[in-house]
């Protein structure tokens, strides 16, 4: 049935077949002679790999996996560099090969929901494209900053995993419109109060609620390595702007600087010593979609010292608390 389809889609030219529940161990590999395919659809078969013929289909836009029993990305997928749209839902993911991911710059949608992965290669900050990013009912804890380069993004969904914590600049997504993040381990949010989110739903989490207590504060000491990467990043932001611009936007200089970051008070450069804090904002409602209950979401924040902690804001450090018995 599978081997008719094809043929009679190369007799005819046809920009589109559906493979769709063929019972397919394998895609037979005269698939390769439809070169003038776009959209090939393989989903609920049981397939783990694609042939090399496929190689050849260089004008594929869009491809549809899904329902298979794929335990990696297929490698073949590096060829597609046409590829706009790429489904992948309910296999066996594991892994993403980054040699993948490094050529699927024209994609603007990637589903790879009900998968096993518990990580996110860095090279997903390549894919300038995209604009539809799904990965609910992953396994995944943590997302890596590169995250953040995908400045088209427009929804996020990250729902059912087990994520303690997003990437500090998650603002950045300036185009993001709907984040999905039920269903995780977060107990606070990055700051993205100036994104045009129209849904947010992230019910479900552990947040930090307001109960604000006493607390002793002790002077801290800065190691040398603290002290001396704080006074050369701030120097340089203050006397060489053009220069700390340069090193900031760089993607090199980012991954050293990565868990460098900005006080929230005093703006100055911090590298891996802060203190962390939380700021408690109102949920949006009007124009704004969320089946949470919390009036309150906490959206972290990182302060260089108790000189910083100690001046007038609205910021709270985070404290562990023992309830009576």
């Amino acid at each position: 049935m599978a081997l008719a389809a094809i043929i009679r889609a190369a007799n005819r030219q046809n920009k589109s077949l559906d493979l769709s529940r063929k019972d397919l161990d394998q895609c037979p590999s005269l698939i390769g002679q439809l070169t003038k395919i776009e959209e090939i659809k393989l989903t609920n078969n049981r397939l783990t790999d694609l042939p090399k013929e496929m190689c050849l289909l260089n004008k594929l836009q869009l491809l549809n996996i899904g329902g298979n029993k794929f335990a990696v990305l297929p490698i073949n997928l590096q060829h597609f560099t046409n590829l706009r749209s790429l489904i992948a839902y309910n296999n066996r993911i594991e892994i993403l090969p980054p040699i993948v991911l490094n050529s699927l710059k024209n994609v603007t949608l990637l589903n790879l929901n009900n998968n096993n992965l518990k990580q996110i290669p860095a090279e997903i900050g390549r894919l300038k494209n995209l604009q539809n990013f799904s990965v609910d009912h992953n396994q995944l804890e943590e997302l890596p900053f590169e995250l953040c380069y995908l400045e088209r993004l427009e929804n996020l969904h990250l729902g059912y995993n087990h994520l303690i914590s997003l990437p500090e600049d998650l603002g950045q997504l300036w185009r993001l419109k709907r984040l999905i993040l039920h269903k995780n381990c977060l107990q606070e949010l990055p700051a993205f109060e100036t994104l045009p989110l129209k849904q947010f739903y992230y019910e479900c989490n552990p947040l930090l609620q307001l109960r604000p207590v006493s607390s002793v504060q002790e002077e801290e000491v800065f190691a040398l390595k603290e002290t001396v990467a704080r006074y050369i990043m701030n120097q340089m932001k203050n006397n060489y702007p053009n220069l700390w611009h340069m090193i900031i936007t760089n993607p090199e200089s980012r991954t050293i600087l990565n868990e460098g970051s900005q006080c929230a008070v005093c703006k100055n450069f911090l590298l891996n010593t802060w203190l962390e804090c939380v700021k408690f904002v109102a949920t949006p409602q009007k124009g704004f979609k969320t089946s949470s209950t919390t009036d309150l979401m906490p959206i972290n924040a990182r302060l260089c010292s108790y000189k910083c902690f100690n001046k007038r804001h609205n910021f709270y450090g985070i404290a562990s608390t023992t309830e009576p018995q």
